[in-house]
């Protein structure tokens, strides 16, 4: 739970800018904050509430989470908005078109290949990764059974769909784009599934909160602003109501 617990805040902290591999000192104040609030930022660090709190068997990550939230709360009782706006909604601009490209190429294949007419979705999961340079969304479709028995030589065809063989058994992958990854596992074809990942070389961004946001907020701001509006925008022909 502690490794856990730590991996967590380091993604927490990640979305802000955040560089936990050394201490919190005047030359790593994160990118993301405004230069309005670098004077509390150097006067907390020259306080002795983190001066006493910084030992040699701390660990970064843990001191970091501590003065982050320590600084937001700061900003709030001073007035100051703590962190640089033009840049986060420039960067999460560019998720956003970044996005809804990666799924009209995923939509064109998928419309291309006639692939919802083989494959029925059974349920779905969602899930994100942030880090201080980049933003992953990652999908996962548990699949009815297969009936077709050719299904798997279909996905390796010339020159169309040209799936190729992953290392794990019944596994097929196929590069859509340079991020945008798609892939099958139909080793079993009572519960096959499908995937795909689109990488975004821009970190997310939430610029409204005066506290550390948790992973359950991020996931659930990056959701309803970025990728259930790009699901909508450009719809999967065929896929039914599931939001993949």
């Amino acid at each position: 739970m502690l490794v856990q617990a730590a991996k967590n805040r380091q993604q927490e902290l990640s979305v802000i800018g955040v560089d936990t591999s050394g201490f919190p000192s005047f030359t790593n104040f994160p990118r993301t904050f405004s230069r309005e609030g670098f004077s509390l930022w150097k006067a907390m660090l020259e306080d002795e509430w983190y001066t006493g709190m910084k030992k040699p068997a701390s660990q970064s990550v843990e001191i970091w989470h501590k003065v982050v939230q320590r600084y937001l709360k700061l900003c709030a009782t001073n007035g100051i908005f703590p962190f640089a706006r033009s840049t986060q909604q420039a960067n999460n601009d560019v998720i956003n078109q970044f996005l809804r490209t990666s799924r009209k190429r995923l939509a064109d294949f998928f419309r291309e290949s006639e692939m919802f007419t083989r494959l029925k979705i059974q349920s779905v999961v969602r899930e994100y990764e942030f880090n201080p340079s980049s933003f992953t969304v990652r999908m996962t479709a548990n699949l009815k059974p297969l009936q077709d028995p050719t299904f798997a030589k279909w996905l390796q065809m010339h020159p169309f769909p040209l799936f190729k063989r992953g290392d794990d058994p019944g596994l097929y992958e196929k590069k859509i784009h340079a991020n945008v990854h798609l892939w099958l596992k139909v080793a079993n074809t009572r519960q096959p599934k499908m995937g795909y990942y689109i990488f975004c070389h821009t970190p997310f961004a939430i610029s409204e909160y005066a506290k550390l946001p948790t992973l359950n907020r991020l996931r659930t701001e990056a959701e309803s602003t970025l990728w259930i509006p790009a699901i909508r925008a450009v719809p999967f022909e065929g896929s039914g109501p599931r939001l993949f």
